[in-house]
């Protein structure tokens, strides 16, 4: 194998530092978490008084963790692959199949764009009150 086959570095681009950003941003929440989840035992088994603020503020921290962390594993190619039957294949077949990926990965980004827009409405308006 060559110096090629190996994995690319990050990208070097104008969207590089927002990735960086991304990484640091779920590694903050990763550390919150443990901090919301070590409350929570805390107070539930010591102190005897669990708060309820601690669950819900766990789920979202943990959401955002994983988040940010796809989307800056998608900036740089991370994400989901089939690696080695793309890096096996011969060069038109692995374009065809880069572009396939990339195909699949705007595709499901636009579904769950428009998913999550349907549920941020029906969460503003309400269903069945001018929500889609």
């Amino acid at each position: 194998m060559s110096a090629e086959d190996d994995a690319p570095p990050p990208p070097d681009d104008a969207l590089a530092p927002l990735a960086r950003a991304a990484f640091a941003l779920g590694g903050l929440a990763l550390v919150a978490l443990v901090g919301v989840e070590a409350w929570q035992v805390l107070a539930r088994y010591v102190l005897n008084a669990s708060p309820g603020w601690t669950e819900p503020t766990a789920l979202l921290l943990l959401t955002g963790a994983m988040s940010l962390g796809a989307a800056g594993a998608v900036h740089q190619g991370a994400h989901f692959g089939f690696f080695i039957l793309r890096e096996r294949a011969p060069a038109p077949v692995r374009r065809a199949l880069e572009l396939m990926s990339e195909l699949v990965v705007a595709t499901l980004g636009l579904v769950l764009a428009y998913g999550s827009g349907r549920l941020l409405l029906d969460g503003l308006v309400g269903p069945g009150r001018g929500g889609t």
